[in-house]
């Protein structure tokens, strides 16, 4: 705001037929500087009897022979609080606004603070529900692993057996049909015989017929 005002300073000496040089506008700005830094300044400049220009030291003015009297000789600054007690009560109130803004920051830190443990703590709870299920897993994983060795197990021994019945299978099998083969001529030489006995039986009975005869 202050570089605004000093050209428009400039802007309006301008138009007047007047020109600033940099080092005038740069005086001019560190008046105004001044006069919004400290109270007893900006009363020397609405006295518009200024011999020369303000700077701001700090929060300090030096106002020593800068405002004109009446007949041309310098004055000391306008009566007004000493600067360095005005300087020490605007440092009162800077410290002041800087532990408002340090509290509120306090307050927001804490808060944040708090937000962050809760979502720490959160952030925990869940870790360990993860661990706790994953724990849980890995038991059943291990448990199914046991299980599959002891069916395979099982398996292996119900194949081996399997392969054994089935070559005694085999075996009955082939003695069955041996026995077939046995039973069919066994049958065939029983017909054989009684047809053998029927006709011995005849050739009997025919003997006798003739012995009576």
């Amino acid at each position: 705001m202050v570089a605004a005002l000093g050209k428009e300073a400039a802007r309006l000496a301008a138009t007047h037929g007047q020109s600033l040089s940099g080092a005038a506008v740069e005086e001019l700005e560190h008046t105004l500087q001044a006069a919004m830094t400290d109270e007893s300044a900006a009363e020397a400049l609405r006295t518009g009897r200024l011999v020369r220009s303000l700077a701001a030291e700090g929060l300090d003015v030096d106002l020593t022979d800068a405002v004109a009297v009446e007949g041309g000789a310098a004055s000391p600054a306008p009566s007004a609080p000493k600067p360095r007690a005005r300087g020490a009560a605007r440092v009162d109130e800077l410290d002041q606004k800087r532990r408002e803004v340090a509290e509120r920051e306090l307050a927001a830190a804490r808060e944040e603070a708090a937000a962050a443990e809760a979502a720490s703590s959160e952030a925990e709870r869940a870790r360990d529900d993860v661990e706790r299920r994953r724990d849980e897993a890995r038991a059943r994983r291990d448990r199914l692993r046991d299980e599959r060795r002891r069916l395979s197990a099982e398996l292996a021994e119900l194949q081996d057996r399997l392969a054994s019945v089935q070559e005694k299978v085999s075996g009955v099998e082939d003695e069955l049909e041996t026995l077939d083969e046995e039973r069919d001529a066994a049958l065939t030489a029983v017909d054989r015989a009684k047809r053998d006995s029927e006709r011995a039986r005849e050739s009997v009975r025919d003997a006798e017929e003739r012995v009576r005869g």
